[in-house]
């Protein structure tokens, strides 16, 4: 193995002292410019990450994928896209046409229509042992909220149901003669058993 020669720079000489670093004129402007853009980068990532996930188009999502829908005044709903597994309610994407007017599979399952043209239909994504409240006939579908099981319903046209027990793979559970069932075959069968949450025990 070999060494170079010198490896080290001569030291000042005795006596003396080194010569003072210059500082570049345009080396402050340049590092608080790269911050800037570097945060403006950032902020344009998150922007565009945000606004992708609203849901605007049938075509925005594909069967299998989930939403979160929220209220946004009177008959009128906000999706965008959610992981399935998320802590909050989502609906599974059933199925979806560029066309509209389209019907559901079955009245079971909600239905977005999108001013433009198109439709989603979609599945619930349940839980067991979480309470749900269900909207009126009338209502959209996609109205349904999460609620504690202890919360009381506020009338008879909004019960809080508590699912018992959901089963992925089938569309036709076996429930408890006290209980009550709902199926959804597509986007993949999945089948759930229901109660009113005031009549589970404590």
């Amino acid at each position: 193995m070999t060494y170079p020669p010198n490896p080290y720079p001569p030291g000042p000489p005795p006596g003396g002292s080194l010569p003072a670093r210059r500082s570049h004129p345009f080396r402050a402007p340049l590092v608080a410019l790269a911050v800037i853009v570097a945060l403006a980068v950032a902020i344009a990532v998150v922007f565009a990450f945000t606004a992708r996930t609203i849901v605007t188009d049938a075509t925005d999502v594909s069967a299998g994928d989930c939403v979160r829908v929220t209220t946004t005044g009177e008959a009128t709903v906000k999706a965008r896209t959610a992981d399935c597994d998320s802590d909050e309610f989502t609906f599974y994407v059933a199925s979806r046409s560029s066309q509209s007017g389209v019907r559901c599979a079955t009245n079971d399952y909600s239905r977005i229509s999108f001013e433009g043209g198109g439709v989603l239909c979609l599945a619930p994504n349940w839980r067991a042992g979480h309470c749900y409240e269900v909207p009126r006939a009338s209502d959209p579908d996609a109205t349904y909220r999460e609620r504690g099981c202890a919360t009381p319903s506020s009338d008879s046209d909004h019960p809080i149901l508590e699912i018992t027990k959901r089963l992925d793979g089938t569309a036709d559970p076996e429930c408890a003669a006290s209980e009550a069932s709902v199926s959804f075959a597509l986007p993949r069968p999945v089948g759930y058993c229901y109660a009113p949450a005031s009549d589970i025990p404590a």
